[in-house]
């Protein structure tokens, strides 16, 4: 709960609402950046990785000493238009908890991913049905 705190009001800090705004309204003449990648989602990501790190970083300022819920928690998440995938945020985040010296071990590390693993799958597999019906859906379309 904390780190959600800090997390939120980093959005409002780095202007995100702002962003997210001026980027929807100009989005029409913005194509695809590297890698396939709408240029909205990407910026979407870029703001959620700003926010998961000033997050971390006003969490521990608050006394967060155990980020393994965090972790936890992002590992559970979701990738949708405005959250990039859940490991990739756990990893990032890790990271920057790990710089502010709130360290969690490999052994931890590992067992988080083993219990998160099947949330994980489910995930993946609704993400790819669903990526399937919106090929057969262009196809009628």
């Amino acid at each position: 709960a904390l780190f959600v705190m800090a997390h939120e009001p980093a959005h409002a800090e780095g202007r995100h609402t702002v962003r997210r705004a001026a980027l929807r309204e100009t989005g029409p003449l913005l194509q695809t950046q590297e890698g396939g990648k709408p240029a909205l989602r990407q910026a979407d990501w870029e703001m959620e990785y700003q926010a998961d790190a000033r997050g971390a970083e006003l969490a521990v300022k608050a006394g967060l000493q155990d980020a393994r819920p965090v972790l936890k928690t992002l590992l559970q998440s979701s990738q949708d238009e405005e959250h990039p995938d859940g490991y990739e945020r756990a990893v990032a985040v890790r990271g920057a908890f790990q710089a502010l010296g709130v360290e969690v071990s490999e052994n931890d590390w590992q067992i988080l991913l083993e219990e998160t693993q099947p949330k994980r799958d489910a995930q993946r597999r609704a993400q790819e049905k669903e990526e399937q019906y919106r090929q057969a859906l262009a196809r009628y379309v």
